[in-house]
């Protein structure tokens, strides 16, 4: 019997390390470029103008502290699959 649920275990493993090997097809929606990014929406612009009156931008303090002691940066960085 232990040899029946072993052996049901490993089949199910296998199978869920096949399914999750298979690429996926992606379909960009209408207007999107190769990477698939589109113009951000109306209210995408909106929502972003009101966090930028909000915030204030011309204080580089925050810039500053994320970049210090940054080792290293990409000059390129491309996600891919």
């Amino acid at each position: 019997m232990r040899h029946v649920i072993a052996l049901v275990i490993a089949s199910s493993l296998a199978g869920l390390f096949l399914v999750s090997c298979t690429k996926p097809v992606l379909q960009n929606e209408i207007g999107a470029d190769d990477d698939g990014h589109t113009a951000p929406t109306e209210h995408t612009l909106k929502f972003q103008a009101r966090v930028a009156e909000e915030l204030d931008l011309q204080d580089q303090a925050d810039f500053e502290d994320a970049n210090r002691g940054l080792v290293a940066r990409a000059d390129e960085v491309k996600v891919t699959d």
